[in-house]
């Protein structure tokens, strides 16, 4: 299975924006609990997840690569 982590530059973004993650927890229905694990690399996003964020300012408009970053290919090992 392959698994994506969530860049850190994502953190910056919301910085840059004055955004908090709570906002971002909000904004895509997500515990702020988990949009911090989210963005500290502590857990990886499901499919549904990683839409739900790519369709959040500041994040929509980024490419799936910019956002995201493979991790893991569990299947090829």
């Amino acid at each position: 299975m392959i698994k994506y982590r969530v860049r850190a530059q994502a953190r910056e973004l919301l910085a840059e924006r004055n955004l908090s993650q709570r906002w971002l927890a909000r904004r895509t229905g997500l515990s702020s609990g988990y949009v911090c694990q989210l963005l500290s690399g502590k857990r990886c996003p499901g499919p549904e997840v990683r839409r739900l964020l790519l369709g959040v300012p500041p994040f929509e408009g980024m490419s799936f690569g910019e956002l995201f970053v493979r991790v893991s290919d569990e299947a090829a090992a």
